[in-house]
């Protein structure tokens, strides 16, 4: 509203209005697209980021993939998912997507 006021001001008065009157809008659209948009994203990769370096063994996980399982061994990069009593399979820390549904005693808040 004021915005208005003052560009109908400098249009009333015959002078250019200055430059920052110009910049303001494309401001306001970045910011509005950084807190709306991005900051949320940073957030959640954050959060996921901390719930793969905290697992450990026996956490009950979802993988990326939709496989659901136990975690039996872990090391570095890779994490050994066991999905039933002899199913065993190998796979890299990144492809862990979360908790399992019911069972989130696990995931950082």
């Amino acid at each position: 509203m004021w915005l208005n006021l003052a560009f109908f001001y400098y249009q009333a008065s015959g002078s250019e209005p200055p430059l920052w009157f110009s910049v303001l809008p494309i401001v306001g659209m970045i910011a509005i697209f950084y807190f709306l948009i991005m900051r949320p994203q940073i957030k959640q990769q954050k959060d996921q980021q901390r719930f793969v370096d905290n697992l450990k063994k026996g956490d009950k996980v979802v993988t990326s993939g939709g496989i659901w399982g136990e975690i039996d061994a872990i090391d570095q990069q890779v994490v050994v998912l066991k999905i039933h009593d002899k199913t065993k399979i190998k796979m890299t820390r990144s492809a862990i997507n979360g908790p399992q549904p019911g069972n989130e005693a696990g995931a950082t808040k």
